[in-house]
């Protein structure tokens, strides 16, 4: 209270530095896509609000980023099986919407598996036995299967014809019996046999 207050010294005045300034970032947004590649974004500014007061390298506000969070699969309708009568096999296409199966967190979907089919199941039919007899009416035989092994595959309907009736000559011979007495005791006359 003694001093005079207009020829008090200035306790403060301004001043200005740089030396602790360094750029400040938010937090980087979510990835642009949520499957797949993209980018995200940040925020970056220098505390003074002068971007000149800040180093010269500024910190990156954008990078590319790798998302898969919302890979799913998608799955083709399954093809038609490998054989058409019996056992075979099918497939189908599961791709991962990223482009690589360890882009979704899903089980990979089953690609490929056995099946069965009778749609075109028909009888194979094997050659006629020989004829049983060789001179004459007799039998010849056949035999078949169902394509697929399984004879309850094929069309119950039409099964095909297993014997049938056969006439062959290729072992017919004559056959002689002994002569028999002459017709005659005295003089010319006729046997036969």
């Amino acid at each position: 209270a003694d001093c005079d207050l207009a020829t008090r010294p200035v306790a403060e005045e301004p001043c200005y530095k740089t030396h602790g300034c360094e750029w400040v970032a938010s937090p980087w947004t979510e990835c642009s896509e949520t499957c797949g590649n993209g980018t995200r974004v940040r925020s970056v500014s220098c505390p003074s609000g002068l971007s000149s007061d800040c180093p010269e390298e500024r910190i990156p506000y954008w990078e590319t980023c790798r998302n898969t969070s919302g890979c799913v699969w998608h799955v083709t309708e399954w093809a038609a099986c490998s054989n058409d009568c019996g056992y075979g096999s099918t497939y189908r296409s599961a791709t991962c919407s990223g482009g690589a199966d360890a882009d979704c967190a899903a089980e990979v979907p089953e690609r490929t598996k056995d099946c069965y089919e009778v749609g075109g199941c028909g009888w194979t039919i094997n050659e006629w036995s020989d004829c049983n007899n060789t001179c004459g009416t007799g039998q010849q035989t056949r035999t078949y299967h169902c394509a697929s092994g399984n004879a309850s595959d094929c069309p119950a309907d039409t099964p095909p014809i297993t014997v049938q009736t056969c006439y062959q000559t290729s072992g017919c011979s004559w056959t002689t019996g002994d002569w028999g007495a002459c017709s005659s005791t005295c003089g010319a006359g006729t046997r036969s046999r």
